[in-house]
């Protein structure tokens, strides 16, 4: 896709919804989305965990340990976005995210508070997750959102992906103390079930983006195939 202005283009926020703008939007804006998605249990760890039955020190403990493995997952994507591909860091990582987020919410049916050993493994899970995130999407996504857009486009196209992201996290803001808290909703880790539904969701957006992209770049190879065999063709025929 060309990502060169083109001359005469309007750059306006309606230019955002026409044509190939509406597509390169859609990747912008759902990508971030999907990282805020995959967030909200990892970004709360100390407080759900304490909710789950573990002691505060305990607790404590693991959110210190998750910003040292954010740190050794973000070297860890730096040396191999390159070599996996930015589509496949996308899909991998929210397919790994759903799948141990669900696991998180099978773990919560089971009462954390009085099965202590459960609470450390709803812990364990969430560090795990929170290395692999950065890893994948948290760092993954920076790259994305800043490639896809057009030039004259890129501002509005990177606000607006920014603003969805905000009013996500506003929502998730809210509701995730009700969930886990013992004096409102009382989910605990059963909250598992319900982000990793939306993390689902966005899973399936990611597979269909990656098949799209697979036939685009086929296509591409194809027209490129073409045009080096015409090129020859005629250059033949001019030595005859």
């Amino acid at each position: 896709i060309d990502s060169k202005p083109h001359s005469g283009s309007s750059s306006s926020y309606w230019a955002l919804f026409k044509g190939i703008g509406l597509r390169r939007t859609e990747i912008t804006v759902i990508t971030y989305l999907i990282q805020g998605l995959c967030s909200p249990l990892v970004a709360e760890v100390v407080y759900f965990l304490e909710q789950a039955g573990l002691p505060s020190t305990s607790s404590f403990n693991f959110g210190i340990g998750e910003y040292a493995l954010a740190i050794f997952g973000t070297l860890t994507a730096y040396s191999i976005t390159q070599k996996v591909g930015r589509c496949s860091l996308l899909l991998w990582g929210t397919l790994f995210m759903t799948l141990t987020t669900f696991l998180i919410g099978f773990l919560g049916i089971v009462n954390t508070k009085t099965h202590k050993n459960l609470a450390y493994a709803v812990g364990s899970i969430l560090l795990i997750e929170y290395y692999v995130y950065f890893v994948t999407i948290g760092s993954v996504i920076y790259t994305i959102v800043a490639e896809i857009p057009s030039n004259y486009l890129h501002a509005k196209s990177v606000g607006l992906a920014r603003a969805v992201y905000n009013m996500n996290s506003l929502v998730h803001g809210q509701l995730l103390p009700h969930m886990i808290q013992i004096a409102s909703w009382n989910w605990g880790a059963k909250c598992g079930f319900f982000w990793g539904f939306w993390m689902a969701l966005g899973l399936l957006w990611a597979y269909s983006a990656c098949l799209r992209r697979r036939d685009a770049l086929l296509l591409r190879l194809i027209y490129y195939l073409k045009t080096m065999l015409r090129r020859e063709i005629s250059n033949r025929r001019g030595w005859i």
